[in-house]
C-alpha cells in the first residue's frame, strides 16, 4: 500500500500511482504491487488509466480512474494520412498518431507500434526503451533527407524490433546504432547515402533485409545474415538487380512471374500481376523464420525485404 501505516490504500506502482495528498501521479521506483493487473481477467478494466495491462487491478481502486498503472504491452497506431499528434490516444487506427516519433515517445518498453501505409519524412530516435515498430499493412516508407530514418541509442534499446519498412532517401544513413543492438528484419534499405551504421560496440541482428544502391556502402561496423547485400555472412547473396517493381517511383515490391502485388489508390484496391522475371529475393530469407502471412504459393521460405512475411509478399512457384 502507499502508506505502510494505513490510510492510503492505493497500490504502489513503478509506472504510476495516484497520490490524493498532492492530487497528482507519482512513481514508486523500487516497489510495484503484485495486486496490479491481477484481478479477474473476465472483468473490464473500466476507467483505469494507461498503461493498465488490459486487466483490472485488485482492491478498492481497481476499475477506477485512480487505479495504479500496470505493465502490460499496448499497441499504438500511426497513420500519416489521418492521424494527429495531439488529443488522441493512438490506441486504434481511428485515433492514430501522425508521426512514428510521437508513438515512440508515448510507448513503454514492450509496446508495439503499428505504422500504416504512407511516406513518413522524419528522424525517429529510440533511446532507453525497447519497442517493436512494424508496418501494419503494405510496407510504409520512411525518409530522412538530412539524417537517419531510425537511430538506436543505449543498451536499453537493444531489444527493439524494426520490421517491414522501406527506408530510402536518407541524407546520412537508413539506420544508425550506437551502443545498441536491435533486431532489424525484413527491411528494404535503398537509395540512401549509407545503409546501416554501427558505432560504440553496436551489434544489431540484421536478417532478411535488402540493402541496395546506397551511395557510400551498405554496412559499417555491423554484419547481416540471409540478406541481399554485398557482404560476407551466412545466407547473404547479391546479383545485378533485385528486380524492384518500379524503383523510380519508389515501388520496391519484388517482381515475380507467379504474382506481384500492385498497390491501389485506396485501401483494398490493390491487384496482382505476373512479371516476365522473378526477383532472386523471393524465398531467400532465413529458412528458420516463419513465412508469416505470405500468400500461397510461397515456397515455404520467407522472402527477403520489406514485404517478407506479409500478405503483400511476391509469390513463388512452389
Amino acid at each position: 500500500f502507499a502508506s505502510n501505516g494505513g490510510g492510503d490504500y492505493h497500490l504502489k506502482s513503478a509506472l504510476g500511482r495516484y497520490d490524493p495528498g498532492i492530487d497528482d501521479w507519482v512513481k514508486d521506483n523500487n516497489y510495484h504491487s503484485p495486486c496490479i493487473d491481477a484481478g479477474d481477467p473476465q472483468d473490464p478494466v473500466g476507467a483505469e488509466p494507461l498503461t493498465n495491462g488490459k486487466r483490472i487491478n485488485m482492491g478498492a481502486y481497481g476499475g477506477t480512474a485512480q487505479a495504479s498503472k500496470g505493465e502490460g504491452a499496448w499497441i499504438y497506431h500511426v497513420d500519416i494520412e489521418n492521424g494527429r499528434d495531439y488529443g488522441r490516444s493512438g490506441l486504434s487506427r481511428s485515433e492514430a498518431f501522425a508521426t512514428i516519433q510521437k508513438a515512440v515517445d508515448e510507448a513503454y518498453t514492450g509496446d508495439v507500434i503499428m505504422v500504416w501505409p504512407g511516406v513518413y519524412r522524419e528522424e525517429v530516435l529510440l533511446s532507453g526503451k525497447s519497442v517493436t515498430i512494424q508496418s501494419a499493412d503494405d510496407a510504409a516508407v520512411v525518409r530522412a533527407p538530412l539524417g537517419y530514418a531510425f537511430s538506436f541509442y543505449s543498451a536499453q534499446s537493444s531489444n527493439c524490433i524494426l520490421r517491414n519498412f522501406v527506408i530510402s532517401g536518407c541524407g546520412e544513413a537508413g539506420i544508425f546504432c550506437s551502443s545498441s543492438s536491435p533486431v532489424l528484419t525484413n527491411l528494404t534499405i535503398t537509395d540512401n547515402l549509407f545503409g546501416i551504421r554501427g558505432e560504440g560496440g553496436a551489434d544489431p541482428y540484421i536478417v532478411n533485409c535488402i540493402l541496395w544502391d546506397n551511395e557510400n556502402g551498405d554496412l559499417y561496423h555491423c554484419d547481416a545474415t540471409y540478406s541481399y547485400v554485398a557482404a560476407e555472412g551466412i545466407g547473404n547473396f547479391i546479383s545485378d538487380d533485385p528486380y524492384f517493381a518500379d524503383p523510380t517511383r519508389g515501388d520496391c515490391h519484388l517482381k515475380s512471374t507467379n504474382g506481384r502485388y500492385v498497390p491501389g489508390n485506396s485501401p483494398g484496391t490493390g491487384t496482382w500481376v505476373n512479371d516476365l522475371v522473378s526477383s532472386p529475393c523471393i524465398d531467400a530469407g532465413n529458412p528458420n523464420d516463419l513465412v508469416g502471412r505470405e500468400q500461397k504459393p510461397n515456397g515455404y521460405q520467407i522472402n527477403v525485404g520489406a514485404y517478407g512475411g506479409t500478405p503483400y509478399a511476391s509469390k513463388s512457384r512452389n
